[in-house]
């Protein structure tokens, strides 16, 4: 069964939408949604075309603003990396969520955050964000 979140957000509700594969063979539901200069608060997948490695992000700026054609992680360790060692190019943009505002979005990246250092930190937040955050976590690693 493919890993839906669209149910966070009404905003979603009316959006078509496709799966797409993952490296450990999960499967995503994303939202088929163009990034515009204007699209914000939203969950997004970065896959690599080749090995379909998923790098999972959450952002309450314009995604444009946001991914900067990738020049816009170079302070994350993990995608800066792979960014410049394969090139933007070589990953496909998904967006998976549209959230309702900037507070849903945080405390998604709070829970997200919170799971790096432990998964016991996850106990305040909804059961749907811990749902999201641990699968999201697991594709991470897949």
């Amino acid at each position: 069964m493919p890993l839906d979140y669209r149910n966070i957000s009404h905003r979603n509700a009316a959006l078509a939408a496709h799966s797409i594969v993952l490296a450990n063979g999960a499967e995503l539901v994303v939202l088929d949604v163009e990034p515009t200069r204007d699209l914000a608060n939203v969950m997004y997948a970065h896959v690599h075309r080749i090995s379909r490695r998923v790098y999972i992000g959450v952002t309450v700026l314009p995604v444009l603003k946001r991914w900067r054609l990738g020049f816009g992680y170079g302070d994350n360790m993990r995608f800066g990396r792979a960014v410049a060692r394969h090139g933007w190019d070589a990953f496909e943009q998904h967006i998976f969520v549209l959230a309702d505002d900037g507070q849903q979005l945080l405390d998604v990246r709070s829970a997200r955050s919170a799971t790096e250092r432990s998964p016991d930190a996850l106990h305040s937040q909804s059961p749907l964000t811990r749902r999201c955050c641990a699968e999201a976590e697991s594709l991470l690693l897949g």
